[in-house]
């Protein structure tokens, strides 16, 4: 046995022989049954043990052999004198429990000593130790090296997650941090952000943050976009934090995306989505790069604030343009150069939906969710609670019923153009089941009262007759939840006919460009030729002629 080397070597060199016989009778006398595999933590005892049996000079020496001449029997399923050096009042307490901490980390190799590990309750007893004030800086260190190999067995994972309170722990933790971590206080922050990660590592653990226990992690999401917007981590300075953290809140994220909608959700304010951005918004080197697209993931896994267009108008610009050119970096990195012909058709799901898909989803969605529910009266709240309106046109008769105030914002105009441009840079596959809801939001935007002006000499009849063939976007339903992941769908717009779906098209086509024109960004011919030349690679001219050869 493996034990047993470390403790005969010794005991033939040296004449004091007496502690090492006791040691090898006790680890003997604790194995039940032939080739029964010895616990790594008893092990390492016992190697331990047999160099301190050969020094009676040494601190730990008479603890040591007390416990020989005391107990006869290595229980295996314990730790030796774990509660004795740990709980230690004597003049070495110090040392004694460092010592048995150092074991503890140290003897932690396999499932069968997690086993041990939880049921002699040494996690929980460690970890309410660190807070203690007798817990020096070095004790503490080893106590979180405790914990993050803890972290990679899965059943103690889930057993700091569910009976330890880690998340709890870890947010106390992350709370000292009030000042810019440098040094071994950046070392220390890495590693329990990487604890928190490999938790989140675990599908079991993930399964019930979901059904159950989500608010511990929401709370340490919550101080680790303020630790990061803050500028207390920069992604100069503290660059692996940086992208720890930001895997944090998107798991956080992607967790809460998947509750019921009655249980509590981690969402992030406009004013941290800022923060998020001003924290990973660098250029520089590619790890800068890297983060500034992990912090766009991050934002757009959160759900779309209804307040962006109150945003500062400053902070509003310099926000949608880094957003921009940060998923047009990330597409022109995963998407191979290829020609738009090469693409699917129009009629069928795309693969992979692009970045510059997500983003623009994401600001359509906070521009309708805003026109459809922030500022609706209790007296009509009730007209989009049951049911979806047929058509677009549905739509914008009942905010011409609301008789929404007519003066547009500055935030409004940019987030406008921004959706146009968007718009132009999407793969043809996504026009489908975009479309309804950018003419939507361009409209609330662009038209204001305007709507109800019947005037036969403008374009309002025109507008109207368009609004009538495009059904109403998804957002407008009841049951629409934001996910990252893949456009909502709406099974019940899925019943219109292919006919139907080229009327609309043409029909969104139409209302762009004179919203384009309404923009006044170039010259309305050539800004028409720009959007047909668009819409003509979309495959839109060869799905009508298959329906006419079929």
């Amino acid at each position: 046995m493996k034990v047993l080397k470390y403790i005969w070597m010794p005991l033939r060199k040296n004449k004091h022989v007496t502690g090492l016989r006791l040691l090898l009778m006790y680890v003997q006398n604790g194995v039940e049954e032939p080739w029964q595999r010895i616990p790594t933590v008893s092990a390492i005892f016992a190697a331990e043990a047999s160099l301190i049996l050969l020094d009676p000079s040494h601190e730990h020496y008479v603890p040591i052999n007390k416990l020989l001449k005391s107990s006869s029997t290595l229980k295996l399923r314990g730790i030796p004198l774990f509660h004795d050096f740990f709980w230690s009042s004597t003049v070495n307490f110090r040392s004694q429990r460092f010592w048995e901490l150092r074991l503890v980390c140290a003897g932690l190799k396999s499932d069968e000593d997690a086993q041990i590990y939880i049921r002699n309750s040494i996690l929980e007893t460690v970890m309410s130790f660190s807070s203690s004030p007798l817990a020096d800086d070095e004790t503490k260190g080893l106590i979180l090296q405790v914990v993050r190999k803890s972290v990679k067995f899965h059943k103690m994972a889930r057993h700091l997650v569910e009976n330890c309170g880690l998340f709890s722990w870890c947010s106390a933790f992350i709370s000292t941090f009030t000042t810019k971590p440098t040094g071994d206080e950046d070392l220390r922050l890495v590693v329990i952000l990487e604890v928190i990660t490999d938790v989140l590592a675990s599908r079991n653990v993930t399964e019930w943050l979901q059904r159950c226990g989500l608010e511990g992690l929401m709370e340490i999401s919550s101080r680790l976009y303020r630790l990061l917007g803050g500028g207390l981590v920069s992604v100069q300075e503290n660059g692996t934090s940086v992208d720890l953290i930001l895997q944090i809140l998107s798991a956080t994220l992607k967790i809460s995306q998947k509750r019921k909608m009655y249980q509590p959700h981690f969402t992030i304010t406009i004013e941290g989505i800022f923060q998020l951005f001003e924290g990973v918004a660098n250029s520089g080197s590619p790890q800068v790069e890297d983060s500034s697209e992990h912090g766009l993931i991050t934002i757009l896994m959160s759900s779309p604030p209804v307040d962006i267009i109150d945003m500062d108008v400053d902070k509003l610009r310099r926000f949608l343009l880094w957003a921009t050119s940060t998923a047009l970096k990330c597409d022109h990195k995963r998407v191979p150069s290829e020609s738009h012909h090469d693409t699917k058709k129009i009629t069928e799901e795309p693969e992979e939906e692009t970045m510059i898909a997500k983003f623009l989803r994401w600001l359509l969605a906070s521009v309708i969710l805003r026109k459809l529910y922030s500022k609706a009266n209790h007296s009509d709240s009730t007209v989009l609670s049951k049911t979806k309106p047929k058509t677009l046109l549905n739509l914008l008769e009942y905010f011409k019923k609301r008789n929404l105030e007519d003066s547009m914002k500055i935030s409004e105009h940019i987030i406008e153009e921004v959706i146009v441009y968007l718009q132009k840079h999407l793969l043809c596959t996504n026009y489908r089941v975009l479309l309804p809801s950018v003419v939507f939001a361009l409209s609330l935007m662009l038209l204001h009262n305007d709507l109800g002006t019947e005037d036969p000499n403008d374009d309002y009849k025109l507008i109207k007759s368009l609004c009538s063939k495009i059904s109403s976007p998804p957002e407008a339903n009841p049951g629409w939840r934001w996910s990252y992941f893949q456009a909502w769908w709406d099974l019940s717009s899925e019943q219109a006919t292919d006919l139907d779906k080229i009327d609309e098209l043409h029909a969104c086509q139409h209302l762009l460009l004179i919203f384009s024109d309404m923009l006044g960004e170039t010259p309305g011919e050539s800004q028409q030729v720009l959007l047909r030349k668009d819409f003509d690679i979309s495959h839109v001219l060869e799905w009508e002629r298959s329906l006419v050869e079929t």
